[in-house]
């Protein structure tokens, strides 16, 4: 019996003990002090962005012309309704400059159109719909503006309708991929001066006739900038320079039709080229000296014979053809026309294998 009070002790003190252990708080941990927050730094004042000052301004000029289509498309009536171009920001313009030796995209130009400016050129009333079969050889007027002197990376055309007319058949509307022609081609507009824009169509690559009758055209567009001072008779800017007016004949044109006429309008004091395919390999050449109907209206001052530029790492293949290229310059108001032929020119040898005859009316 002392034995089972005395473990019965033992083990009430224990749990007591343990009790007592439970119920004592643990001592507190200091919390960790707070962590400074940094007082921010002034913003600094934006410099002040100087008000632009408008700079000198030149005439901005746009014609349009035409290479001959096929044979069987007999009008392209074309209607436009703007004519904007891009001013390049300060960026572009060095980008330009760094980039001019360049060979880039089309693709990479446009990218860089993001900034700058849209100018619209005013166009004339009555220049706004024309047939491109009645312009080819010929530059006819669309539009003008003064602008602000500067560097200017594209063009846009904005089409509004395009009619083709098949042999003696109605004119039919034409589907457009796109109303709105994009042309990256930087150039310059130089105070004081003119700066004309040539927008070549070449419809003979316009023009697709599907199986059902349908037409479709893609515009196929070449450019081209002259510069100058001078003005016509009266009085409105007329550019006669760096760029002068131009004739141009492909060889695939001969091919189709071997005996070609085309128009041209020049003003006293001008002087324009005509260039057309040459390939001495087949032992035809052009005369060297043009047949001038009127001499005191016209002069040749030129001829050379270019030959054909290499493509890729090797020199061309032979047989291929290059271009001769004459010069001529009107001397006084009247009309003349420029003959010219391709023959073999020893005895026997074909004559008048091509012929090209130029009418031109000096104003």
């Amino acid at each position: 019996m002392i034995k089972a009070r005395l473990f019965f002790g033992v083990v009430l003190l224990s749990v007591l003990a343990l009790l007592a252990g439970a119920c004592a708080k643990p001592s507190p941990v200091p919390a960790p002090a707070p962590t400074p927050t940094p007082t921010p730094a002034p913003a600094p004042t934006p410099a002040p962005v100087p008000t632009p000052v408008p700079g000198p301004t030149g005439t901005v000029q746009v014609y349009v012309t035409d290479a001959p289509p096929r044979d069987e498309v007999t009008s392209i009536m074309v209607t436009v309704s703007g004519v904007k171009i891009h001013k390049a920001v300060a960026e572009q313009e060095r980008q330009q400059v760094q980039s001019s030796g360049d060979n880039q995209t089309q693709e990479q130009q446009q990218t860089q159109q993001a900034g700058g400016e849209w100018l619209t050129i005013n166009l004339s009333d009555n220049a706004t719909t024309f047939d491109l079969l009645t312009i080819k050889g010929i530059e006819q007027f669309l539009g003008a503006s003064e602008v602000e002197a500067g560097k200017y990376t594209q063009i846009r055309l904005v089409v509004d309708k395009v009619e083709v007319t098949l042999g003696d058949k109605k004119p039919q509307e034409a589907t457009v991929p796109s109303k709105e022609l994009k042309i990256v081609h930087p150039f310059k507009v130089v105070g004081g001066e003119i700066t004309a824009i040539i927008l070549d169509f070449d419809a003979d690559k316009m023009v697709t006739v599907t199986g059902a009758g349908k037409i479709m055209v893609k515009p196929v567009i070449k450019l081209s900038i002259r510069q100058g001072k001078s003005t016509d008779r009266d009085g409105k800017p007329q550019p006669t320079t760096t760029g002068q007016a131009a004739i141009e004949v492909s060889c695939n044109e001969f091919m189709e039709t071997h005996h070609i006429s085309r128009e041209l309008e020049v003003a006293v004091g001008e002087a324009f080229t005509v260039t057309l395919c040459s390939n001495p390999t087949t032992g035809f050449q052009w005369l060297e000296s043009a047949q001038i109907s009127d001499p005191t209206v016209l002069e040749q001052v030129d001829h050379k014979f270019v030959a054909p530029e290499a493509k890729g790492k090797g020199p061309p293949a032979p047989g291929t053809p290059g271009q001769e290229i004459w010069t001529f310059k009107a001397l006084k108001e009247g009309e003349s026309t420029v003959s010219l032929e391709y023959s073999r020119p020893w005895e026997g040898g074909e004559k008048g294998e091509w012929t090209f005859v130029l009418t031109v009316t000096v104003k």
